[in-house]
C-alpha cells in the first residue's frame, strides 16, 4: 500500500573512526533531489556537472551524531578536504551504499 511506502525507515550504518561514533544514514527523496541538483550548474543555458567536492558533499548531508544531528555543516567543506582519505573514503562509501538504487530492482519496460 501507498501508505506503507510513506511510512519506511531510512537505513543507515554506524562506524566508529578515531573515537567518534558516526551515524551515516540513507537521504530522504527530498534531500536526494536537493543534493543531485546541487551538481550541477548551467553554463550558457546548458546544465554542466560540477563534480568538485561531489563525494564531500555527500558525506556532510549523510553523517550524523548519536542523537540525531548532523555532524558536518556545508561550512565544514574546506576542512573535510584536509581530512585524511583513508577516512573521507569510508564514509563515502558507507553513504554510497546506502544511497544508491538497488541494481537487481531497476526493470527495463
Amino acid at each position: 500500500m501507498k501508505k506503507d511506502l510513506f511510512e519506511l525507515k531510512l537505513k543507515e550504518e554506524s562506524i566508529e573512526i578515531e573515537g567518534n561514533k558516526i551515524i551515516v544514514k540513507e537521504l530522504t527523496a527530498g534531500e536526494a533531489s536537493k543534493y543531485q541538483h546541487s551538481l550541477y550548474t548551467f553554463v550558457s543555458g546548458k546544465p554542466v556537472v560540477k563534480v568538485e567536492a561531489a563525494e564531500l558533499k555527500l558525506i556532510i548531508l549523510t553523517c550524523h551524531d548519536e542523537e540525531g544531528n548532523k555532524y558536518f555543516e556545508m561550512s565544514d567543506l574546506e576542512n573535510i578536504k584536509k581530512m585524511p582519505s583513508r577516512i573521507s573514503e569510508q564514509l563515502y562509501n558507507i553513504a554510497k551504499k546506502l544511497n544508491d538504487p538497488p541494481k537487481e530492482e531497476v526493470v527495463k519496460n
